[in-house]
């Protein structure tokens, strides 16, 4: 309680009695009549006690409601770091497993390369060994020559010297040496470089082939400042909805007028694959488009522009939409995963579900001139839902 002294008013002594809602302070009987709340308007202590506590009760709900959706948020952020955390400590574990095959493959190629030195080594020395031996002979021979016609040029028997057959000179051209040498050659470089580059394209092939390079874009987050005021955002940033009671946005230009929204992943190049979870009732569409489309009228729906590509589902039917021409596909859905495949370089956009198996639904073929971003329409108890 508040102490006697304390409930009386400091100016005329007077027990406090009544409440001036105009100045929000406690006044006693002479401030009202006489006082500077005269005239004021004014209310008993406990019809304004109670009106104030009806007030601190809907402001501890608000803030029950804000700890929860705060506490929520934290275990949302929790949540995200372990994943990321796993997802990098997976990664790190492929970036090794990748590079230690490349390193591998390198060292076989490396081999292949030093046998091919080795083997056009032992085959250049093995012919350098038999010119040599065939000159050694032409050597040895020509020597035995040379000593007979020097003892003939010390005979003074002409009979004796006209009549010797093997003092002549040898027919061999002195050419055929050079001619021979130059087939010999020497180490093939070009033939070597042919092997690494040979090589290093089959690595390189191989690495594609297993799609290495293909990036899974798992951290995708719902743009919440893209978000059209009847689409809710769930608080990781995952889950988009259609909601029949508009949400309090704040206005911004990069806020859609229809039921839409953006993702914060952005695509320039390369190649890149997201999967989604999609609700069976509603309407939805979801695909890419570039951040210059239209944020307000007609246009400004996905499908509805040639700044957009999607896949439509509508009463259990799928269909795909570019540039306002609608295709209707022969496939009925059958699963409500789904996965994208974006290849920005070649152009193509492809849709598939993720049943058993795997069913391909449709690809577009396009020339992509601008970073591209998922995009969600929603409709009528429709949702989507970025999956890890």
């Amino acid at each position: 309680m508040t102490s006697f002294e304390n409930r009386k008013c400091s100016i005329h002594k007077r027990i406090l009695e009544y409440y001036c809602t105009e100045d929000n302070a406690c006044i006693c009987v002479s401030c009202s009549l006489v006082g500077e709340h005269h005239g004021h308007k004014s209310e008993t202590l406990e019809k304004a006690s109670t009106e104030k506590k009806n007030t601190l009760k809907h402001l501890l709900q608000v803030m029950t409601s804000t700890q929860r959706e705060t506490e929520n948020r934290l275990h949302s952020l929790e949540k995200r770091k372990r994943k990321v955390q796993e997802k990098a400590a997976g990664l790190t574990d492929n970036v090794h497993v990748m590079v230690r095959d490349l390193k591998k493959q390198l060292d076989e190629l490396e081999e292949q390369a030093r046998s091919e030195v080795s083997t056009q080594e032992e085959q250049i020395i093995l012919a350098i060994s038999d010119m040599s031996q065939q000159l050694e002979k032409q050597r040895d021979e020509l020597s035995e020559k040379k000593k007979h016609t020097e003892k003939l040029c010390n005979m003074n028997d002409p009979l004796t010297i006209l009549q010797d057959k093997e003092s002549r000179i040898s027919d061999d051209n002195p050419y055929d040496y050079y001619e021979k040498l130059i087939q010999i050659g020497g180490v093939d470089l070009a033939r070597i470089m042919q092997t690494l580059d040979t090589g290093l394209s089959d690595i390189l092939s191989a690495t594609e082939k297993n799609q290495l390079y293909i990036q899974e874009a798992s951290d995708l987050l719902i743009d919440a400042h893209s978000a059209a005021k009847d689409v809710d955002v769930s608080t990781d940033l995952k889950t988009a909805s259609w909601s029949v009671l508009q949400s309090q946005y704040p206005e911004n230009k990069q806020r859609f007028e229809y039921n839409q929204v953006l993702c914060t992943g952005t695509f320039s190049s390369g190649k890149h694959l997201w999967k989604v979870e999609t609700s069976n009732e509603g309407e939805w569409k979801l695909g890419i488009c570039y951040a210059t489309m239209d944020r307000r009228g007609y246009q400004s729906v996905i499908g509805n522009n040639d700044k957009s590509w999607c896949l439509h589902r509508y009463n259990a039917q799928y269909s795909v939409i570019h540039d306002s021409t609608t295709v209707r596909l022969p496939h009925q859905p059958s699963c409500s995963k789904l996965r994208i495949v974006l290849d920005y370089e070649a152009g193509q956009l492809s849709f598939s579900e993720l049943c058993e198996p795997v069913r391909h639904l449709h690809t577009f073929t396009a020339t992509f001139t601008e970073p591209l971003y998922p995009v969600f329409y929603l409709w009528i108890n429709a949702w989507v839902k970025i999956l890890d």
